[in-house]
């Protein structure tokens, strides 16, 4: 499926008026009028509305009942009219430029693939990092805990030798007191 040729009449009677015919695919529609503006207001020359017009089709050839509106603008036979009205040269010139406008296409969405791949390895990259830095936090976490566990085992053991200590004291000086007390009772 090809696009009719630019040098077809009824491009110009097309864009012109000169031929209304109905057509079903909304996009092409409004670009149909937006180029006959485009040209009673001289914004574009009707070669390049032509052109553009042209190309635009061949690249939505496919688009719903874009086909079926160019077999009624142009006759259900048209593109067997072009084969025999182009030749060899002619033909292998189109063929090429189609070939670019797909290759063009084609590099286009390669950019934006690569651009979204670039930004998913960027997220994938922050979200390691993250996940590192939790992964440090949640060790220092562990860290401090058993330092906690450790600094309370000491308070602990500091207040049971404490506890020791003045139970050894009070010891001391009962049994001093008690030997005092002995020998007190001895001189009596």
């Amino acid at each position: 499926m090809k696009a009719p040729l630019k040098t077809r009449k009824e491009w110009k009677q097309l864009l012109t008026g000169e031929i209304n015919p109905s057509i079903k695919n909304f996009f092409f529609q409004m670009k149909i009028t937006q180029a006959k503006i485009q040209i009673e207001k001289k914004i574009v020359p009707l070669d390049k509305a032509i052109e553009d017009l042209q190309t635009l089709c061949q690249k939505f050839i496919k688009a719903n009942n874009m086909y079926d509106d160019l077999k009624t603008v142009f006759g259900s036979n048209y593109e067997e009219e072009d084969k025999r009205s182009v030749t060899k040269k002619e033909e292998n010139t189109i063929n090429l430029q189609y070939d670019n406008e797909w290759l063009n296409t084609q590099l286009q969405y390669e950019k934006q693939i690569m651009f979204y791949k670039n930004q998913l390895s960027l997220k994938e990259k922050e979200l390691k990092e993250k996940e590192k830095l939790i992964h440090l936090l949640q060790e220092d976490n562990v860290i401090l805990k058993k330092k906690n566990n450790l600094l309370y085992d000491s308070i602990f053991k500091i207040n049971q030798l404490e506890e020791e200590g003045l139970n050894e004291q009070e010891n001391s000086t009962n049994e001093k007191n008690w030997s005092f007390f002995k020998i007190f009772k001895k001189t009596k």
